[in-house]
């Protein structure tokens, strides 16, 4: 879409997607270089390629502007759209797998299984190589699906992946060397009931933004969770309000208003 024009909202591009296979499930902006934007999408293959055991879930695409083109007074670029590469970025998924998170950090991105028997989060560099297929960095098993996850640059070639289910919050350091994934953080049990996390982000490389749903569709937890310094093992809640209404939270997006140059910026 093309936003340049305060009066007028207009499609720039579009691609149409094959009809023998499902519809998109995540989608995420990845790097941009010269006039091309890499955009990532989660769709699964069509069920004859599943049945035989293919499923190329992770597509890359690139959106190219081009030529100039005057709307509503004001030149905006047209733009292009087209299919990169399709890869399985999942290891061994069963037919009920689909990708249904999706989130992308500067070089890195990660993508989360949903409905398959093998829980997993595969990590991939977002800068796709020659002919624009994204490299694998490694696949994370996982003991069941993680309800949402974020990633956050922390230093030069360092990243950092959270990810919630239910009432647990995890870590897991991506850099030259991967680490495994540790809790940081458990809801507490209040006379056998708790809040489920539902959607994570981060504010800070130290600093995380949870929204959880209460008990008995009570109301929206919000926290804020200050993530383990080093020689700490748990984050610890920095921040905390609720919505008292009968309302339950599905997801969640910030917007920081004044991004630092550096990752350890102020």
């Amino acid at each position: 879409m093309d936003v340049a024009s305060q009066n007028e909202l207009r499609v720039a591009a579009d691609v149409e997607l094959s009809r023998d296979e499902d519809s998109v499930m995540s989608l995420a902006v990845g790097p941009r270089k010269g006039k091309t934007t890499y955009v990532f999408a989660g769709v699964n293959s069509g069920p004859d390629d599943i049945a035989k055991g293919k499923n190329e879930n992770l597509r890359t695409l690139a959106i190219e502007q081009s030529k100039a083109r005057g709307s509503a007074g004001v030149k905006t670029p047209e733009a292009k759209v087209q299919e990169l590469s399709r890869v399985a970025a999942f290891a061994n998924p069963d037919a009920d797998t689909y990708q249904r998170l999706l989130r992308v950090c500067g070089p890195v991105g990660a993508a989360a299984t949903a409905m398959g028997k093998d829980p997993q989060i595969a990590v991939f560099d977002a800068v796709p190589s020659a002919g624009g297929v994204p490299k694998p960095r490694g696949v994370v098993e996982l003991p069941r699906d993680a309800e949402d996850l974020d990633i956050v640059q922390t230093g030069d070639g360092q990243f950092q992946l959270a990810f919630c289910h239910k009432y647990e919050l995890r870590l897991l350091d991506i850099g030259k060397e991967e680490t495994e994934p540790r809790l940081v953080f458990t809801m507490p049990d209040d006379h056998g009931e708790r809040p489920v996390f539902r959607s994570i982000r981060y504010l800070s490389p130290e600093f995380i933004l949870a929204v959880s749903n209460l008990p008995k569709r009570s109301g929206v937890l919000i926290q804020g969770f200050r993530l383990p310094s080093p020689g700490h093992e748990n984050a610890r809640i920095a921040v905390t309000t609720r919505i008292p209404r009968k309302i339950s939270a599905t997801a969640m997006a910030v917007a920081n208003l004044a991004p630092s140059e550096t990752p350890g910026g102020p």
